[in-house]
């Protein structure tokens, strides 16, 4: 009998959940997959039913292998009692400025400099409680004159953009009434950072980035 190669289908299925599950995690995934690759070339010799076997086998080995980094990426997302992410207010300030110019540049248009508005506020709990404690949240805003008629294919690429950074689309549209009139929210769940892009009333494009409430380091900081 002529030799058989095996297809370790099954252990491919392994390497598609990682890459679902974002690069992080497909790096030691992909270890295991091909260290289950190279083994199902050494079942040389054995029958046909057997090889098939140890693939199938070998393929739920690696998928067990990645299954402790697929929950933990599924249980990352932040509860209410934990801590408080902390971040130094001019890095939340950048990380948003960062955010608004890579937006306009994937869109193809130019922000207005002179538009940015910063805002520091502090955090406000269920019952209107504050603590001042030197927790803050910080709405990030910025223009674009870009042409209005260009506005619909500006939040197009820039919904592209986010979702590939894993972003949750909550609501979109590009016009209302037969005009152009667009408006583009999106969340990500682990950092609980929001973002918005839209067309204000006197027909510029507003990009907002807003952070959830982030404990300054300490020591390092006092409340404003």
């Amino acid at each position: 009998m002529g030799d058989l190669k095996v297809d370790p289908g099954e252990i491919y299925k392994s390497a598609g959940v990682a890459r679902a599950i974002g690069e992080d995690f497909a790096k030691p995934c992909q270890a295991a997959v091909t260290a289950s690759h190279a083994a199902v070339g050494q079942l040389t010799g054995w029958s046909v039913a057997a090889r098939r076997v140890g693939a199938r086998r070998l393929g739920a080995a690696a998928l067990a292998l990645c299954l402790p980094l697929i929950l933990g990426g599924c249980m990352s997302t932040p509860g209410p009692s934990d801590p408080l992410p902390v971040k130094a207010r001019q890095d939340a300030q950048g990380w948003a400025k960062h955010m608004t110019e890579d937006m306009a540049q994937t869109a193809g248009i130019t922000l207005d400099a002179g538009s940015v508005e910063p805002l520091f506020s502090d955090c406000v709990g269920r019952n209107d409680e504050v603590v001042k404690d030197g927790r803050y949240k910080l709405s990030y805003a910025v223009h674009s004159s870009t042409p209005l008629e260009q506005h619909p294919e500006a939040i197009r690429k820039v919904r592209a953009m986010l979702e590939q950074q894993g972003f949750k689309i909550d609501g979109y549209r590009e016009s209302a009434n037969g005009k152009v009139d667009t408006v583009l929210d999106a969340s990500q769940a682990s950092s609980r950072y929001l973002i918005s892009v839209e067309t204000t009333k006197g027909g510029l494009l507003l990009f907002l980035v807003k952070t959830p409430c982030l404990m300054p380091p300490a020591a390092t900081e006092t409340p404003r």
